[in-house]
């Protein structure tokens, strides 16, 4: 499907009495393994209904279905509530709160405020249902949510819990601000708008699920140090931004240069999250960053005319052009969905391919860049490689005419980590026609 552009207004998403709707909708449909295949999508909508934000996320990732589970519903842990069972199973925390809720109710009108906060909750449920996750608890002016469950692998888990944070920040400054904004002209958003978000990976070994209470008066949760400290990151974030843990970090060899380091208030780099906690007497060192979240965006496999607007000056769309993604092993070849996880020793392909009648008699360059990127948590056979060849490779140009309507790029993926490809190409004369950057999950 063609999705060029989500304009939600929010307002009449929030506003539940509005008896009439209109939905304007404009799609063309494309081959669905396509960059471009995310292109135009244009509506307005009055009176959204519950879950038209999740299902609007959903198409632009290509993602099937509609949550059906409500709070504290975790589908791989339903039994525990009456068995008095525990069970170990990996997980992505989520937590997010409204910084600054607390003096919201000496400013403002009680109204404003609650309005305020059920902005910022609905949107957070809209989106983690949106990315297959699971809203735990809703408290006060803060969600916990879960990434993760038997049916998929915990890698995956991860990237979904990346793209869920990515999606939920730009929502939250770009659809739910303005929307404050209008409903009272007097709301000083610079001050009183901000969130943190905190997130997290516990694997198997360290996370224990079981039901606290006494069955229904009680609550199944998780229980575990990579849970725990998951609320610790959140609030070591500052305004607007995510924080990321080790955990998340070292699973997924996150790249270096996706994430940032906190400063004091001094300017001296927080490396660890404080309270730096001991064992026996030596500090666990457990690290954080924080989410470089233009830098990830960027490589989202969406709409390429959606992220130039975000960023003119690495991405460049062109409608001649369509960017197509594929992985192969052995002699089986799959489409690269958005945003999934590519098994490790895949064969990745990309190829572009022209329109005919639009470059009729004319010829363009074709570049491929792969581009490596050094991780928190480095395989050692990839360190003796970019030591010796580098972390990148530039391929010599390929040319697309009228009688070559395709350039294809294929490389093997050995190493686990997010690695990254540019396409770049050029009229005859280097004059720049287009540009985009796909981010490629390897695990």
């Amino acid at each position: 499907m063609n999705k060029n552009s989500l304009n939600l207004d929010f307002g009449n998403y929030m506003n539940r009495s509005i008896k009439k709707s209109s939905i304007e909708l404009s799609e063309s449909i494309k081959n669905e393994s396509s960059v471009e295949a995310y292109d135009s999508l244009n509506f307005q909508i009055s009176n959204i209904d519950e879950s038209y934000i999740e299902n609007a996320i959903r198409q632009i990732f290509n993602r099937e279905g509609t949550s059906n589970t409500y709070i504290n519903d975790h589908p791989d842990f339903k039994d525990l509530v009456h068995n008095g069972e525990s069970i170990n199973q990996y997980i992505c925390p989520l937590f997010i709160d409204i910084r600054g809720s607390t003096r919201l109710g000496l400013v403002y009108p009680l109204e404003f405020v609650r309005d305020f906060k059920n902005a910022v909750i609905r949107m957070c449920i809209e989106v983690v249902r949106a990315f297959g996750g699971y809203v735990h608890r809703i408290m006060g002016d803060a969600v916990l949510a879960f990434f993760g469950s038997s049916s998929i692998s915990e890698e995956q888990a991860i990237i979904d819990t990346l793209n869920a944070v990515c999606i939920l920040d730009f929502l939250l400054l770009n659809s739910v601000r303005p929307y404050l904004e209008s409903t009272n002209p007097a709301f000083e958003a610079n001050l009183h708008f901000g969130f943190r978000i905190g997130i997290n990976y516990g694997s198997t070994d360290e996370v224990l699920w079981s039901n606290y209470g006494y069955g229904r008066e009680g609550e199944v949760s998780a229980t575990g140090f990579p849970i725990d400290v998951a609320a610790k990151l959140q609030s070591l974030a500052d305004k607007n931004t995510t924080m990321l843990g080790q955990g998340l970090l070292h699973k997924i060899n996150f790249p270096k240069n996706f994430s940032t380091i906190k400063l004091d208030k001094e300017s001296n780099p927080m490396k660890y999250v404080k309270p730096n906690y001991t064992i026996k007497g030596t500090p666990i060192n457990y690290n954080m960053r924080i989410l470089n979240k233009n830098e990830y965006m960027k490589g989202l496999f969406i709409s390429t005319e959606a992220k130039e607007k975000l960023f003119p000056k690495e991405i460049k769309s062109d409608n001649k052009f369509t960017l197509n993604v594929s992985h192969k092993n052995g002699g089986a070849k799959y489409p690269f969905f958005p945003n999934t996880v590519v098994p490790k020793n895949h064969e990745i392909i990309i190829t572009v391919t022209a329109t005919y009648t639009e470059i009729f008699g004319k010829r363009f360059k074709v570049y491929f860049e792969k581009i490596n990127n050094e991780g928190e948590n480095n395989e050692s056979s990839f360190v003796d490689d970019y030591t010796k060849n580098g972390l990148n490779e530039t391929l010599a140009f390929q040319e697309i005419n009228s009688n070559n309507l395709a350039a294809t790029f294929k490389r093997d993926c050995t190493f686990r980590g997010i690695h990254r490809v540019k396409c770049s190409i050029t009229d005859w004369d280097n004059k720049a026609i287009y540009s985009e950057l796909i981010n490629i999950p390897i695990m």
